[in-house]
């Protein structure tokens, strides 16, 4: 069984986590195929680093709009079944691996007629990320989310996929144990792979030096990633107003991107505590600039709210500030808490809380040997155990078995 179909319901590229996969997939001897969501200016077939990637288009007339309600209320796409189908039969698709809840039972429906093993992959706790993401929702969109977007209609959803599949594959610990009692799925059902970073991450990385000058007299706090509603962008600027006091020169330096809505909240909370000259943000940075901000940080911070979203899944970036050899401070969401505990490789602070996330910054300024310390055991970890060599192979070990297990029923 070599030829493995992807679906993923977002655009591609990017996604570090998606990429990593198909990498080690290829290295490995299979041949992998993607099937993403179409983005205005991309081509509708591309061949990505040997992967093969068909792009849907799901915006545009009414007819496709109605169908995606039809989704949102019976979880099946007409669209994307029919894409699948003839995704599965062009490319003559052996597994199929489901990235994310949305699109599994349509998929799996595909999977079952065409009598293929099914693989989803669950970068994060679904049910619960709709409920932050939505939260902000006001009027007749709140009441619409409150249907379209029901907790528990999601959490049957969830229940229902992990039970039919073959395999699960999820980020962190925390979301396996939370399947296995919730929905009472047999842990040898289940896959960690965690996000994990590459080594090559930093060994193959070329330091930008316009970067490095700008920064270079500055005491940095960077956050790099998205600036979604869970992510604890506001905690940290509110934080910044009690660092700057006692550390004039600090700069919040945040690289990448949010919603409009987001965005705008950022700068006004910015502009509110005259933290123009403290805080910056940076527009989305291609990937291979991320390494040379990594570099000019003095701290790296994922400053996360904690809810039941962000108990169960854990960012690339905590690895990658790990790998560059940087301090760490983070929230007390269980994941980030507890590598961060038991690698000794930063601080934590309570999440929501700017007061103990300003006096966790301001420890680590006043000592820069424990700064040097932590951010070594960081790099030593990912070294001996948090890299995705690691994980690479608890994928392809899946992956074999899982072949092994569907030419067996065959028979």
């Amino acid at each position: 069984m070599k030829n493995i179909g992807m679906v993923l319901q977002s655009t591609f590229p990017p996604d570090i986590r998606v990429e990593k996969e198909t990498r080690t997939l290829l290295k490995a001897g299979y041949n992998v195929f993607l099937l993403a969501k179409y983005n205005e200016g991309q081509r509708k077939e591309k061949n990505i680093e040997g992967v093969r990637v068909r792009r849907v288009n799901i915006a545009g007339c009414f007819l496709r709009k109605l169908q995606s309600l039809r989704f949102f209320l019976t979880f099946t796409h007409p669209l994307w079944r029919r894409e699948i189908e003839k995704f599965v039969s062009d490319f003559n698709i052996e597994i199929l691996h489901l990235h994310d809840l949305p699109l599994v039972k349509t998929g799996m429906g595909v999977a079952r007629r065409k009598n293929l093993p099914i693989i989803v992959d669950l970068h994060e706790n679904y049910p619960a990320a709709l409920q932050v993401w939505n939260k902000g929702a006001k009027g007749l969109r709140r009441i619409g989310n409150n249907i379209l977007f029901n907790y528990q209609r999601w959490i049957k959803y969830e229940r229902e996929i992990c039970r039919k599949v073959d395999k699960i594959i999820v980020a962190v610990d925390e979301m396996k144990e939370r399947l296995v009692k919730t929905h009472e799925i047999s842990p040898k059902k289940i896959a960690v792979i965690s996000n994990t970073e590459d080594l090559e991450f930093v060994k193959s990385a070329k330091l930008d030096k316009s970067v490095v000058k700008k920064y270079k007299d500055r005491f940095i706090i960077s956050y790099i990633g998205g600036f979604g509603p869970h992510r604890g962008i506001n905690t940290a600027i509110k934080g910044i107003v009690y660092v700057k006091r006692q550390i004039p020169d600090a700069l919040l330096l945040l690289v990448g991107k949010g919603g409009k809505f987001i965005e705008e909240q950022i700068r006004n909370l910015t502009k509110e505590n005259n933290l123009e000259d403290n805080v910056e943000v940076l527009a989305w940075q291609p990937f291979n600039k991320v390494y040379s901000y990594m570099y000019v940080s003095t701290i790296g911070i994922v400053p996360h709210n904690k809810n039941e979203h962000t108990d169960h899944t854990i960012p690339h970036k905590l690895f990658q500030y790990m790998v560059v050899g940087k301090p760490v401070l983070v929230s007390s969401c269980k994941p980030l808490k507890r590598v961060v505990e038991e690698t000794n490789s930063g601080l934590v602070f309570e999440a929501g809380d700017e007061k103990d996330l300003a006096d966790k910054i301001i420890d680590l300024y006043n000592n820069e040997n424990l700064r040097k310390e932590l951010g070594k055991n960081g790099k030593k970890a990912v070294q001996r155990r948090y890299n995705w060599r690691i994980e690479a192979k608890k994928l392809i070990n899946l992956y074999r078995q899982l072949g092994n297990y569907h030419r067996r029923k065959k028979i």
